[in-house]
């Protein structure tokens, strides 16, 4: 192995939240081969800023179900930070969707998990009676390195804004 994979690890874990979230759109984007119906209401509109609000990303599938997008760069209480990010998700008051709409959520973060806290956060979702897709770096470093290397000759990679 040439190092590579372990340059996107660190270029990843370098990005600022805004980068870490625009980078992991255009994965998801990519991946789900998505052609519409992709909304971006966590980024601001032309600028390399973040936005409060819940979800971050979101997409209709052709059944009509929805998935949600939520990104992190928090390396402190991760783990309180994704299960957090769940209950915002799945809190109709909050989003106006019914829970039942939703199909998954998808939470990315540039942090790794141990696998305690993968089933803390893998059972949390199950007690909520919702389906979740943990990506962490690792995961999202093997998936640009395999299949998606056009994301990591991106400007933002390779010209990192460090947090």
């Amino acid at each position: 192995m040439d190092g590579r994979l372990q340059l996107i690890e660190t270029k990843l874990a370098a990005l600022d939240s805004a980068s870490f979230q625009n980078l992991c759109d255009i994965y998801l984007s990519s991946r789900e081969n998505i052609s519409g119906n992709f909304h971006r209401p966590g980024s601001q509109i032309g600028k390399l800023k973040t936005t409060s609000g819940t979800p971050d990303t979101f997409f209709r599938l052709p059944d009509g179900s929805l998935r949600y997008v939520e990104y992190t760069t928090q390396s402190k209480n991760l783990v309180k930070k994704i299960k957090d990010d769940i209950l915002k998700c799945i809190d109709e008051k909050l989003t106006g969707v019914s829970k039942k709409e939703i199909s998954k959520i998808i939470i990315c973060f540039n942090k790794g998990l141990t696998v305690k806290q993968e089933n803390e956060i893998t059972l949390f979702a199950e007690h909520k009676f919702i389906q979740i897709e943990l990506l962490d770096i690792q995961w999202l470093a093997i998936e640009i390195y395999w299949k998606y290397y056009n994301i990591a000759k991106w400007e933002e990679i390779y010209q990192v804004k460090v947090k």
